[in-house]
């Protein structure tokens, strides 16, 4: 990214973003922290409304499944489907959001690979939330037991999306 114009005075600074041919001005992140009608804001600050994020990218803590004792209590009482790298567990609650809980396992790979896997789910979930069609709403485990190479974003969204509709969570 390439600076437009510097010479304007106050906390944020203006730059040109380039995709494709299309130039459009982007404000620094470093300047959206600064600017406080934006802090704290996803909407205000770039990320699409209803992504259920903190300021930082992670799901908000209303959203995850925190505590050891939730995943066992979804693992165990909720439905289970197994796809052929990942399986859901999901269990209907009376909480006012639909909530995730990753398991991700040393089989899996390394702690890059891990992290990496951990990235993709936590994406496919905000991606696939608003796809859920459940009168209530859910907790959702995922959990990763085996290595997925070559896994990008369309790979996982599929997987989840077989599942979810095993689970009648979401069309197919």
């Amino acid at each position: 990214m390439d600076p437009v114009d510097v010479s304007q005075p106050g906390p944020t600074q203006w730059m040109l973003e380039t995709s494709g041919s299309v130039a459009t001005p982007a404000r620094s992140r470093a300047a959206v922290r600064a600017d406080p009608e934006t802090r704290g804001s996803p909407a205000r600050s770039g990320v699409a409304s209803g992504a259920a994020l903190t300021a930082s990218g992670r799901l908000a803590r209303a959203d995850r499944l925190q505590r050891s004792e939730e995943f066992r209590r979804v693992m165990k009482r909720g439905h289970r489907a197994q796809g052929s790298h990942v399986g859901l567990f999901a269990l209907r609650t009376a909480s006012p959001n639909h909530r995730l809980g990753l398991a991700v396992s040393v089989g899996v790979g390394h702690s890059p690979a891990r992290a990496r896997m951990r990235r993709l789910l936590r994406e496919a979930f905000r991606v696939l939330r608003q796809r859920i069609t459940t009168v209530q709403s859910v907790d959702l485990v995922v959990l990763a037991r085996q290595p997925w190479p070559g896994a990008q974003l369309r790979d996982v969204l599929a997987e989840l999306t077989i599942l979810g509709a095993q689970l009648r969570l979401m069309d197919a």
